[in-house]
């Protein structure tokens, strides 16, 4: 098992502002001509907004703190028409210049991921999506004017602080859940299988004569009077000695 922090789970505008309330995020522009004034909600995702000029420096900083060793991982993309416009990312004062370098052979919207290792103790994880002016002879009025909207997403960001061989501290699954493979979440058990207990290691199939209709069920139950069922089963059927 891990000790996990999620930063993904329906960013949302409450989400994300809930963060912003509690100091865990925090968000910015700065340099530049800047629209939505930081990072802003998008669905399930963060973005730096429309509107930003065609030089801005728009962040998101994330403070974290990692009981032990660790990672940091992101997923996320890019819309630009100019190739100037790059996200960083810093953990601390050191630029991970990985991240421009996943950028280089990417396509505008492709989803590109980064990892990097964490020491234990506090950390500033930072997201700078540089926008600059693209100095060529090339880039046309209508060129210059699509690169206002570039912007950068960050699709998640999972950050772990775990102990080589062990896990720093775990959760119990509830009745009718289990660990999943990996036991990094909790998941209920399939229809026709129960687990009684907290903390269950796997899910049991319902006996003959017995059924489970609902995924995650702490018990199964007695099938009715002239119907029958098979083990693991979800349902009852009508018995043939009833047809």
């Amino acid at each position: 098992a891990k000790k996990v922090d999620w930063f993904d789970e329906s960013f949302g505008t409450y989400a994300f502002q809930s963060y912003l309330d509690s100091g865990e995020m925090s968000t910015g522009c700065v340099n530049g001509f800047c629209g939505t004034g930081g990072w802003r909600a998008l669905g399930n995702k963060l973005d730096t907004g429309v509107g930003n000029g065609e030089v801005a420096d728009i962040w998101l900083s994330l403070q974290v703190f990692l009981d032990t060793e660790g990672e940091a991982t992101f997923n996320f993309s890019t819309r630009v028409s100019n190739t100037e416009n790059r996200l960083q990312f810093y953990v601390d004062d050191t630029r991970m210049w990985g991240v421009e370098m996943v950028q280089a052979n990417a396509v505008n919207e492709q989803v590109m991921s980064y990892t990097t290792q964490l020491p234990a103790g506090p950390h500033f994880l930072t997201w700078v999506f540089h926008k600059d002016r693209e100095y060529s002879w090339m880039a046309d009025e209508a060129v210059q004017q699509s690169a206002v909207e570039d912007r950068a997403v960050i699709e998640s960001i999972l950050v772990t602080g775990v102990k080589e061989g062990g896990a720093i501290e775990c959760e119990t699954c509830p009745a009718g859940f289990v660990a999943d493979e990996d036991r990094w979440f909790c998941v209920a058990c399939p229809p026709g299988k129960f687990a009684s207990t907290d903390g269950a290691e796997e899910c049991t199939a319902c006996p003959p004569g017995k059924f489970a209709r609902d995924s995650g069920s702490k018990k199964c139950k007695k099938c009715g009077h002239g119907t029958m069922s098979k083990r693991g089963s979800a349902t009852c059927d009508v018995s043939p000695s009833m047809c």
